[in-house]
């Protein structure tokens, strides 16, 4: 119960930021990253295929309890992404920038375009949706670089057990 507890708080407090200043705040104008699929992302680069889905799990529950749309399509798209990013952990180049800031809004983007396409029910979305997906892509790319950075100090690469 308390590891349940322990991985809940630090994505509640990552989504009232996100609401706060991003989403609906004084940063709206400016675009905003997708802080919970950056956390799943560098849990997916650090942590085993288990770790990975535990940590997605959460983080999609609480992107659930956050929207106001139905409970499970954001869990089942968080969970893919993480295991998405957990079998492409050893291919993914995570020294050079570029490459690290390519493989995360390639991440990012099929995420963001399977939340819309969610939220829709079509896979044919407007022009304005495909522009905030764009957008929210790229900045998040551009945060990754020195956010990935202080994540790789914080949690030192564990060893794998699947």
């Amino acid at each position: 119960m308390g590891n349940i507890i322990s991985l809940c708080l630090p994505f509640l407090l990552i989504n009232l930021i996100q609401t706060i200043f991003f989403t609906n705040g004084p940063l709206r104008s400016l675009g905003y990253p997708d802080f919970n699929l950056l956390i799943v992302i560098f849990a997916g680069l650090s942590f085993s295929r288990s770790k990975t889905l535990e940590i997605a799990f959460t983080a999609g529950l609480i992107r659930e309890l956050f929207s106001a749309g139905r409970i499970g399509p954001d869990i089942l798209i968080v969970m893919a992404i993480g295991l998405l990013t957990s079998v492409m952990q050893e291919k993914i180049y995570q020294e050079n920038p570029i490459t690290l800031a390519t493989s995360i809004f390639t991440i990012v983007l099929i995420g963001q375009t399977g939340f819309s396409v969610t939220d829709f029910h079509t896979i044919f979305l407007p022009t304005n949706e495909w522009s905030t997906i764009l957008s929210i892509s790229i900045i998040s790319a551009l945060i990754a670089i020195p956010t990935y950075d202080i994540w790789q100090k914080t949690f030192p690469k564990r060893k794998k057990y699947y």
